[in-house]
């Protein structure tokens, strides 16, 4: 069997995000003082143009995610965002790569390498490494996706559950960092994701939605279906006071780290999680929702071995992922974000300066003769009814 039918499989099994424990970890946090700074020029890795809204990049070197000596390989993600500044400029908050080649992710879909938070009040530490990711001030992140274990389909559920792996890449930019505890048992796992006891709304960063069965039972009863409440405020996009109030299960019949499993019944005890109890483990949060950004831009990469280029199914495939990942965006935003994903224009780049007034050589429109325009109805009126032809009547 193939890496790539194994992918898939992997992937249709599992559903996405990480294909494992989730204390594995999708989250790459280097660690201070551990890379240096790199600049574009590398022949590692080498711009081939771009494809419509699509940065192609040819790939020398391996870019899985660790090198041979088993330490993470960094350089390739530095070299990356060093050649994106250099090709497209400094306007892009997140790095998306989608490689053409099989590629080791680990057991993962999809990997956040962190760059720069300046957050407060989130659960995560500030950290900027701006400098050692090719000094782009804009960039939060960047985002391997393993866009080559997809079919060729469209419509085949792998290919939308690599839609909600890119959206749970995204969040972890916020959450799940939170180090609250219930009992003594804490809120999110040490990997960046809810419990699987916590009652997320099903949010994709895991989780579930738990339906009460009766006093002692509850069960799953939807997982990884968008973002929640909890997921919204940390990202800045709902006030505090939006929070509902929400449950965490306490039960010995999970151990936290759990992956979503819709149907799964448990024994347990609900506890209440409010407001209150968010604010006091975290703090305010810094931008608050009123002053947190809105609008993000995401450079598209499409990454290739050197001298075997993307297939036109394949730029077809990645094209039509940007578009819908940018809606999707948008509705688990409840509309109060959105995501630019792509090349973005010079047109829609904010520029310093005074418009420029355009000039017409039409004359001034004449002044509304509400008089005639009035008698023009009564004129045509057939039996009180208003006909200016017979299918208007």
């Amino acid at each position: 069997m193939n890496g790539i039918v194994r992918g898939v499989l992997a992937l249709a099994l599992l559903g996405w995000g990480c294909l494992a424990k989730a204390a594995e970890g999708d989250v790459v946090a280097p660690r201070s003082g551990q890379l240096e700074a790199t600049k574009a020029g590398s022949v590692d890795f080498v711009s081939a143009g771009r494809a419509g809204s699509l940065l192609r990049i040819e790939a020398n070197v391996s870019y899985n995610r660790l090198l041979p000596d088993g330490t993470l390989n960094f350089q390739a993600r530095q070299q990356i965002a060093a050649l994106v500044k250099a090709e497209l400029g400094d306007h892009y908050d997140f790095i998306v790569v989608a490689p053409t080649m099989q590629v080791d992710l680990g057991e993962f879909a999809g990997l956040h390498w962190q760059v720069h938070n300046e957050v407060q009040g989130i659960g995560r530490p500030q950290l900027d490494l701006r400098a050692q990711f090719g000094g782009a001030q804009q960039l939060k992140a960047v985002l391997d996706l393993d866009e080559s274990i997809l079919p060729v389909s469209f419509t085949s559920a792998e290919y939308d559950a690599l839609l909600d792996t890119l959206m749970h890449e995204l969040m972890h930019q916020w959450a799940s960092y939170l180090p609250l505890q219930v009992e003594g048992l804490a809120l999110a796992t040490p990997a960046g994701h809810w419990s699987s006891r916590y009652d997320s709304n099903a949010s994709v960063m895991y989780g579930a939605r738990w339906q009460e069965l009766d006093g002692q039972r509850w069960r799953q009863v939807k997982t990884r279906d968008g973002f929640g409440p909890l997921d919204l405020y940390l990202a800045g996009f709902i006030a505090a006071s939006e929070l509902p109030p929400t449950r965490y299960l306490k039960t010995s019949e999970l151990q936290g780290d759990e992956l979503p499993e819709p149907g799964l019944t448990i024994q347990a005890e609900p506890r209440w999680v409010t407001t209150q109890d968010l604010l006091s483990a975290l703090g305010p949060r810094v931008p608050s929702h009123e002053q947190s950004q809105r609008d993000f831009a995401a450079a598209l990469i499409l990454l290739e071995p050197a001298g075997f280029p993307a297939t036109a199914a394949q730029l077809d495939r990645l094209e039509l992922l940007r578009a819908q990942a940018q809606s999707r965006f948008a509705a688990l935003t409840r509309g109060r974000a959105r995501l630019a994903l792509g090349i973005q224009t010079a047109s829609a780049q904010p520029a310093a300066g005074s418009p420029q007034g355009v000039g017409s050589t039409a004359g001034p429109m004449p002044a509304l003769d509400l008089s005639a325009a009035a008698q023009f109805l009564l004129d045509h009126r057939v039996e009180d009814l208003w006909e200016d032809k017979p299918a208007s009547r």
